[in-house]
């Protein structure tokens, strides 16, 4: 299948992978469904394997970006492991707050919160803890009816946890805290404490930066942690009094007084915006049922992108999954 598709952009990296589009060859460019190739050199790719084993238990919700499956190719010589994801044509919600400038509608910001929301619970009730909720994680599919209000899905889950699993942290370091110290909560600065709740905390910062069009932070790490831990919450002044509660709700500095993603999505800030909306708003979030690299739901490939030059044979690294491969 190597010849089958083509990386053609590069989109972004990370900490431990490249992200590109990539596209069916064999396809005229109007009828091929572009998809994201998130990948890393075999030898380097732990991590990104234990984010699609992640995927895997995730998949079938939608509003988390779903990853088709797995590769392994060989590209100029070196054995490369990819996840095979939805394309976001629109980028991420940073874009979007960048569109604003702090004066996106409320209206418009629930529906986004309706949305991670709901990711969010199938995230905590299947078990795990994001970690590292922000802006640029949230991704962004145009509307298809023409409105403002577009599909946002959460992604990027290479920070994320199974709850209750154990962690050996260094108090001070680095690693302390998962993800992003700006939307890091209290106590995984103060305990290195990974909990659903933490999620919350970082969506709470998300909300803010959606409504003001700013961090709700600012300052160097020890700054930061100094605010994060001990300063009081600046709530957005012209908002209303369902906007106030709701982000009080998510932004208390105690865990155990957050509300939970269930709780919230009944959150009168939630249910009196979603219902000045259409009948089927619940239904405009695609979930995409045809695989463009199979019949499964997930697939596990050799090859799909390896390049001519040497093809050569797909490592053996006992990391891909033989009990995904008959999904």
């Amino acid at each position: 299948m190597g010849d089958n598709w083509k990386k053609t952009q590069f989109l972004g990296a990370g900490s431990y992978a490249t992200i590109y589009l990539a596209r069916k060859v064999d396809s005229p460019l109007s009828d091929s469904i572009p998809v994201a190739v998130k990948s890393a050199p075999c030898e380097d790719s732990t991590s990104l394997q234990e984010e699609g084993r992640i995927l895997y238990e995730l998949r079938g919700c939608k509003e988390i970006v779903q990853c088709f499956g797995e590769d392994i190719s060989n590209e100029n010589n070196e054995d490369v492991y990819g996840l095979l994801l939805e394309y976001a044509s629109g980028g991420s919600l940073t874009n979007l707050i960048k569109k604003y400038k702090g004066n996106m509608p409320e209206s418009l910001v629930a529906c986004y919160s309706y949305m991670l929301l709901k990711g969010l619970c199938h995230v905590h009730e299947e078990g795990f803890v994001h970690c590292d909720m922000k802006p640029t994680n949230i991704l962004v599919f145009p509307s298809q009816d023409g409105t403002d209000v577009h599909n946002v899905k959460i992604a990027d889950f290479g920070a994320a946890k199974k709850i209750g699993e154990e962690e050996i942290l260094t108090p001070g370091s680095d690693s302390y805290h998962r993800g992003t110290l700006l939307y890091a909560s209290p106590e995984s600065v103060a305990s290195g404490l990974h909990i659903p709740a933490t999620d919350i905390w970082s969506l709470g910062c998300i909300i803010v930066e959606m409504i003001t069009g700013r961090s709700l932070w600012t300052g160097r790490r020890k700054d930061l942690i100094k605010k994060i831990c001990f300063h009081d919450i600046k709530i957005p002044e012209k908002i209303s009094g369902n906007a106030r509660h709701f982000l009080k709700m998510c932004l208390a500095k105690e865990h155990k007084k957050r509300w939970t993603a269930n709780m919230l999505l009944n959150h009168p800030f939630i249910v009196k915006n979603l219902a000045a909306l259409p009948p089927n708003f619940n239904d405009r979030v695609m979930l995409s049922l045809t695989n463009p690299f199979g019949r499964d739901t997930w697939v596990s490939t050799y090859d799909v992108f390896s390049t001519p030059s040497d093809p050569g044979e797909p490592a053996d690294l006992g990391l891909v999954w033989n009990s995904l491969i008959s999904c």
